[in-house]
C-alpha cells in the first residue's frame, strides 16, 4: 500500500505484530474489568 520499494519488516512480521498488539489490548482489557469485577464485588 505504501509507495517503500519492497516490504521492510516482511509479511508474516506484521501480522505477527498485529496478533500481539491485540493480544496486550485484550490482556490488559481482562485485567482491568476483573479488577472493577472485584471492586464491585467488594461494595456488595
Amino acid at each position: 500500500m505504501s509507495a517503500a520499494p519492497g516490504p521492510q519488516g516482511g509479511r508474516q512480521e506484521g501480522r505477527w505484530e498485529r496478533r500481539l498488539w491485540i493480544a496486550a489490548y485484550a490482556l490488559i482489557v481482562v485485567v482491568l474489568a476483573a479488577g472493577a469485577a472485584r471492586r464491585i464485588l467488594a461494595l456488595w
